[in-house]
């Protein structure tokens, strides 16, 4: 189906752009649909709004970032998007339950 596709297509963009904040006018635009239409779209099919989709997916790319790799904590808020180290370590603790360095 059409719109299944355009929403699997917004998933693929969102995890190759995770250092990009998207707005969901841009991924509506890329869609060609209302950014409603596209948001109520997007959340009857992931039961998440793509802003939070975007979150899960920058969570789970810094766990596998900091279980595969020696980057810093810095280097990988950056790398997927967190200008604020400090910021991305609030988040990854509230969603995993442990500090970065922690989980790593």
């Amino acid at each position: 189906q059409d719109t299944i596709r355009k929403v699997a297509e917004s998933i693929i963009y969102l995890s190759e752009h995770l250092d990009q904040a998207q707005p969901v006018s841009t991924l509506a635009r890329m869609a060609s649909l209302s950014p409603a239409y596209f948001s109520e779209l997007f959340k009857d099919q992931t039961g998440c709004s793509p802003r939070d989709y975007l979150h899960l997916l920058r969570m789970h790319q810094a766990c596998e970032l900091l279980r595969r790799t020696d980057l810093s904590v810095k280097e990988i808020a950056a790398k997927i998007g967190y200008q604020d180290p400090f910021h991305f370590s609030r988040q990854f603790k509230a969603f995993e339950g442990l500090a970065p360095r922690d989980y790593r």
